[in-house]
């Protein structure tokens, strides 16, 4: 859901069953936005990384994807890159065809190009996020977890929520 708010947009979505927080950004031009009303990929990237790290949710079966083989299969990739992490990626690059690095899988490094048509969400290490709803891969809403029901009134015995 998108709601504009004073000059500024708030983003709040879910991904799976993880709940994104919702972050307030500046209003960007629609011509440079990534959807209808929403930021550049490009721009959240980097404003997310100038915390710790980010986690990019993809879809690593889009065409431009180079991530290692075996997961080219799957219909969602959450990879963890950040400037400031305590094992450094050296070769991190944000640019206008999307994200690029080595990172470590099993202790081999793997060099990763994430182009930002693959990228669907991206998540910072303080909660700050961002979702394009129209890039989520429809395996991944799927996924969503339904709310659990729970008896309001009656005995504690009925209002038991068995697992």
């Amino acid at each position: 859901m998108i709601l504009r708010w004073r000059g500024s947009w708030r983003c709040s979505s879910e991904v799976g069953d993880q709940r994104l927080a919702a972050w307030r950004l500046r209003v960007i031009p629609p011509l440079m936005a990534d959807g209808p009303g929403l930021p550049p990929k490009r721009a959240v990237a980097l404003e997310l990384l100038k915390g710790p790290s980010v986690f990019i949710h993809l879809d690593p079966r889009r065409k431009g994807v180079v991530v290692p083989k075996h997961f080219t299969r799957q219909p969602q990739l959450v990879l963890q890159v950040g400037m400031n992490m305590p094992v450094q990626i050296p070769d991190l690059n944000v640019d206008e065809e999307g994200i690029s690095c080595t990172l470590s899988f099993n202790r081999r490094p793997s060099w990763c190009r994430l182009p930002w048509h693959a990228i669907y969400a991206l998540v910072a290490e303080d909660g700050r996020s961002m979702v394009w709803p129209a890039d989520v891969p429809p395996e991944v809403v799927g996924q969503r977890q339904k709310p659990k029901l729970h008896v309001v009134g009656g005995t504690p015995k009925e209002r038991a929520v068995k697992d």
